[in-house]
């Protein structure tokens, strides 16, 4: 494999990501947020937020249920380990589910300005609990993302 396959492959996978990214950006619902780093002055973001009603939770639980269930109907056609893997998924089912269905909101991500090197700053999806923390791709530093006191 020669190093302009691998250039191409790398620029492939970034390619995708930004295009996964934009269309993160247009999901959700927006809210303004403050980055503070290292620097005395904050700078604006967006991130997204997804909120479900009990009806989607239900619906989330649900799939994430059978999705492991199905792992252990799977793992029961493979010899030895058989033993610990099924039980072992259907008893994770419904704890998981039951996870997923309390959780009523998510970060889907979003982006900002990095307030020490002032390069954008995509912010990886979370869970929704404040203040963030993120590290900047470009300075390495970390970030405290909190919502804005300005209204949304």
């Amino acid at each position: 494999m020669g190093v302009g396959t691998i250039e191409s492959q790398i620029q492939t996978t970034k390619n995708q990501q930004n295009l996964n990214h934009k269309k993160m950006m247009t999901e959700g619902t927006p809210l303004s947020v403050e980055l503070k780093g290292f620097s005395d002055r904050p700078t604006p973001g967006e991130v997204r937020l997804q909120v479900w009603d009990s009806r989607a939770r239900m619906v989330r639980a649900l799939q994430y249920l059978g999705m492991i269930w199905g792992l252990a109907v799977v793992t029961a056609f493979v010899p030895g380990v058989h033993f610990v893997l099924v039980p072992a998924f259907f008893m994770a089912g419904p704890i998981v589910a039951w996870g997923i269905y309390r959780q009523e909101r998510a970060i889907l991500g979003g982006q900002g300005v990095c307030p020490d090197c002032g390069v954008t700053l995509v912010i990886s999806k979370t869970l929704d609990h404040w203040p963030i923390s993120d590290l900047c791709n470009h300075c390495y530093r970390g970030i405290k993302i909190m919502k804005s006191e300005i209204a949304n």
